[in-house]
């Protein structure tokens, strides 16, 4: 059995903040097209970032999901080529 875990109501604008990725309403993991949209990029680009290990990935199957969490730390820690 696969449970998909939701909150009680809508995200609104705000809840999409630079400082937080945890809406109110959507599920745990995140799907590739939904981080696109979050970052603003192509979804081809996010794609290519989790085969090369750029971003933290789940993989359930041939499903890839990425945390939330996971991918809040990423965003707060820049990367050693901007350090």
């Amino acid at each position: 059995m696969i449970r998909t875990v939701f909150n009680c109501r809508q995200p609104t604008l705000e809840e999409y903040s630079a400082s937080s990725l945890a809406p109110r309403c959507e599920p745990l993991p995140l799907k590739a097209g939904d981080v696109a949209k979050l970052f603003g990029l192509g979804p081809s680009k996010v794609f290519t970032m989790l085969a090369v290990g750029e971003l933290p990935v789940i993989r359930i199957g041939r499903s890839v999901r990425m945390p939330r969490a996971a991918l809040e730390d990423w965003i707060a820690e820049p990367p050693d080529s901007c350090r």
